[in-house]
């Protein structure tokens, strides 16, 4: 019997559903313990799990694999390519609260909130601080897709001039204008907050480098809620502390946990916080509900929903 293997462990009620779905396979649940006569009978894996990829090794069966996330970055997509397995991402699940999160950090820079709870602390009120605020500033969106669609929008509402930077450079919604990478670049020196949500391919690793840097005000704040590895740490790091940059939140490192040691974390005018972005109260439904989805659509041999292109990456 085929097999569809979960990586998560499945509660009753969505092995049941799965089981409705796909009478004709057998639902295997937390698919780390499968047997490995179990993952050669694997026609779709829903989750993926650095083990699975000894599956690719050998004979199989394979024919989809459905990520929780939207990189796939961590997989081996040379070898999934070249045994054309099907693959898709949970790309959009995870777009609002990120985006929520990246205009966090805009309030908290521009409404001064971190200093103020300090004060707090100290029981001390004090309102000797530079208050500013979003209304009129220009953000520079890195990536126009789920996540800086979601971005765009909400920096929208808050009066914002939002620029997009893209491969193609065409009129999208909630984006006053759209750029390419290479025509982008003379707008960085204006940028109120440049801001990167590009998924890691070989075009993106170390983007972010010491020459963007330069190119962008002393004005700018740095938001990176993409990949870590798009952006050179130490230049950062360096474009901070001589003022090139205004400051800088980072959701995601390079390398990742970022060490105690390492001098990003006393950089000036930084927060840091830990890969969180993606994560809050409703991420699990949403993805649930799309895989639901793609397996309907799957057995029924409809076009699946989130397809990664292997050779863009993404």
């Amino acid at each position: 019997m085929k097999n569809i293997i979960t990586s998560m462990k499945l509660t009753a009620e969505q092995k049941q559903q799965l089981e409705q779905l796909a009478p004709d396979y057998q639902i295997i649940s937390d698919g780390i313990q499968a047997s490995s006569e179990q993952l050669a009978n694997a026609e779709v894996l829903l989750g993926w799990n650095p083990a699975f990829a000894t599956l690719l090794d050998h004979d199989n069966q394979l024919k989809w694999v459905q990520t929780f996330s939207a990189g796939v970055d961590s997989l081996p997509l040379e070898q999934l390519a070249q045994a054309n397995v099907t693959l898709t991402n949970a790309r959009g699940t995870n777009a609002e609260n990120i985006a929520q999160q990246t205009l966090g950090y805009m309030l908290v820079y521009e409404r001064k909130l971190y200093s103020i709870l300090l004060e707090q602390q100290k029981h001390r009120w004090n309102r000797d601080h530079h208050f500013s605020e979003l209304t009129g500033k220009t953000a520079v969106l890195f990536g126009t897709g789920q996540i800086g669609s979601h971005i765009a929008r909400l920096a929208k509402a808050f009066g914002m001039h939002v620029v997009g930077i893209n491969r193609h450079g065409e009129a999208l919604e909630n984006f006053d204008e759209v750029t390419t990478f290479e025509a982008g670049i003379s707008l960085l020196k204006d940028a109120d907050y440049v801001i990167t949500s590009l998924p890691l391919t070989p075009a993106t690793k170390d983007y972010f480098n010491a020459d963007l840097f330069a190119k962008m005000g002393p004005q700018t704040f740095f938001i990176n809620v993409g990949r870590g590895a798009s952006v050179v740490t130490v230049d950062l790091d360096s474009a901070l502390r001589n003022g090139q940059l205004a400051g800088a939140a980072v959701d995601v490192t390079n390398p990742e946990p970022l060490p105690a040691d390492n001098p990003l974390w006393d950089a000036p005018n930084i927060i840091i916080t830990p890969h969180d972005a993606g994560f809050s109260d409703q991420i699990n439904q949403r993805v649930w509900q799309l895989i639901i989805k793609n397996v309907k659509a799957y057995v029924q041999g409809e076009t699946l929903n989130n397809l990664v292109d292997y050779q863009q990456g993404y």
